[in-house]
């Protein structure tokens, strides 16, 4: 067997024997996975808590939606009481504050002008609050998806960022699906004026859509904590068990395959190399002896 030959056999199981090694120092980091999420239980937990937890009242507010409408009228009535109390409380202490300073100019023989708070008292109708409750389900219907919620809160900002970029890789088909898939979820309709019309309007990046229901942003906070926030943290506590080693094991599993490749290619070449000077140095004997013979 050639020499050539058998370093490379050599060299290859060098290569192959490091790999295994390196893809079971990264397995048994694995192993401490239930560990670290013990460790950091609570951590994990206070979080899942507080997510599932905003999830439940909201589903339970929306069920309760019907119910709390036929209710109108006692909980209009409860809010304009609690609220007018609160204010009638509230204004009274700043009425008692301006007296007592009133009074002390009085007695310091200066003429007091105190201007006493009217009070605005809340006038909260039964119909505001059915109607309210009543239209709630259908209006927060599309914010339980996360990327809808997080598209509305943030669309008006990134559509004066990332806009103006579509736009003006309109006239390359294969750019213009590009960045539309890349910038669709943070922009509106990029067509440049006076090319496009959509729904009787050009396009331009023109904002035309409807402001966002900040309630229901408010309201989905929890799937923000489950889907977002919750997915984040347990990538940053198990990052140096799993991920991390992972990528570095791709990084030097990528640079040892180049250089066994690169390896390869040159032996091989200068073999072929060898080979061919070789043989061209048996042809040119030949030729000088058929030369001399004749």
């Amino acid at each position: 067997m050639p020499y050539n030959l058998v370093q490379k056999i050599e060299n290859t199981g060098k290569v192959t024997f490091r790999t295994v090694e390196n893809v079971g120092d990264v397995a048994a980091n694995f192993l401490f996975i239930p560990v670290i999420l013990f460790q950091n239980a609570f951590i994990i937990g206070i979080i899942a808590l507080l997510g599932f937890g905003l999830v439940f009242a909201r589903d339970l507010l929306i069920i309760s939606c019907p119910f709390l409408a036929k209710m109108s009228v006692i909980i209009a009535g409860t809010i304009n009481m609690v609220v007018d109390q609160f204010i009638v409380t509230i204004t009274s202490l700043i009425d008692v504050v301006k007296g007592i300073i009133a009074a002390v100019k009085f007695f310091e023989g200066k003429k007091p002008h105190p201007h006493f708070t009217k009070y605005k008292l809340l006038h909260l109708s039964a119909e505001d609050v059915r109607v309210f409750f009543t239209n709630l389900p259908a209006e927060c219907e599309d914010y339980t998806n996360i990327g809808y919620t997080l598209s509305e809160a943030t669309k008006r900002t990134t559509n004066e960022l990332f806009c103006p970029l579509v736009r003006v890789t309109y006239p390359v088909s294969w750019m213009w699906d590009t960045t539309n898939t890349v910038f669709g979820w943070g922009i509106t309709n990029a067509v440049p004026q006076g090319t496009y019309i959509v729904n009787g309007y050009d396009g331009n990046c023109e904002f035309r859509d409807h402001p966002p229901n900040w309630l229901c942003i408010a309201l989905s906070s929890g799937y923000v904590i489950v889907d977002v926030l919750l997915p984040l943290t347990l990538v940053a506590i198990l990052w140096p068990v799993t991920f991390g080693p992972v990528l570095h094991l791709a990084y030097k599993e990528t640079v040892m395959g180049v250089q066994w490749a690169l390896s390869w290619f040159f032996d091989n070449m200068s073999a072929s190399v060898g080979a061919f000077q070789s043989s061209f140095k048996k042809r040119a004997q030949m030729y000088s002896k058929q030369i001399k013979t004749k």
